[in-house]
């Protein structure tokens, strides 16, 4: 069966003018439930969103809604680049979604 995580590269801050780094991995593809199984050819897709709390999305961060597919293991890096908006304010935060 597979399974699709969902973790940050790095800090869970950035500074404006830098990326946030989220990394999508899945595992347990390709495989039988059991040694010996024949493989399975398996295509898992699933979908990766940002959505707005604080911040806002397109203006004070790239927003990203993607479709992603694996055929086999492995990993896949997004990056989400925090806009210089040039006003003093707060932190701000945002929610990231896998579908």
């Amino acid at each position: 069966m597979a399974t699709l995580t969902l973790s940050l590269v790095g800090s869970s801050s950035v500074v404006e003018g830098n990326n946030l780094v989220v990394r999508v991995t899945a595992s347990g593809l390709n495989s039988g439930l059991f040694l010996g199984d024949p493989v399975v050819n398996e295509i898992v897709t699933a979908t990766i969103q940002t959505l707005s709390g604080t911040a806002t999305g397109g203006s004070d961060y790239s927003t990203v809604t993607q479709i992603l597919s694996f055929a086999s293991n492995g990993s896949i890096d997004i990056p989400i680049a925090a806009f210089i908006d040039g006003f003093i304010e707060p932190t701000e935060s945002f929610s990231i979604q896998l579908l």
